[in-house]
């Protein structure tokens, strides 16, 4: 995940977990579940500041990726938090994008 702060740095992290852990809300957004990792949060602060994202995806057995530019913002809406759980564990935060590109 790539974001841009307010004074135009920019901040790279890396978001994963288990082949389809992010969500296919519809079409043209998707919701990637803050997973415990290196405990910082400057991608999320950035969202908030610049709501701009760029997201990489891995796929699996393919030799490409999957590249997403879009806006989003972040959540902790209940029932889609429930639907992120894996291995009873169930994500704090959700970043919602909304696909541009």
């Amino acid at each position: 995940m790539s974001t841009g702060a307010a004074d135009g740095s920019c901040d790279v992290s890396p978001k994963g977990d288990s082949p389809g852990f992010t969500l296919g809300l519809d079409d043209r957004t998707i919701a990637v579940p803050e997973r415990a990792g290196n405990r910082r949060a400057d991608g999320y602060r950035n969202v908030l500041a610049d709501s701009h994202v760029g997201l990489i995806v891995l796929l699996p057995g393919r030799t490409g990726t999957l590249r997403i530019n879009g806006r989003a913002r972040l959540t902790t809406a209940t029932g889609l938090l429930d639907r992120m759980v894996v291995e009873g564990h169930r994500p704090v935060l959700a970043m919602v994008v909304e696909i541009e590109q």
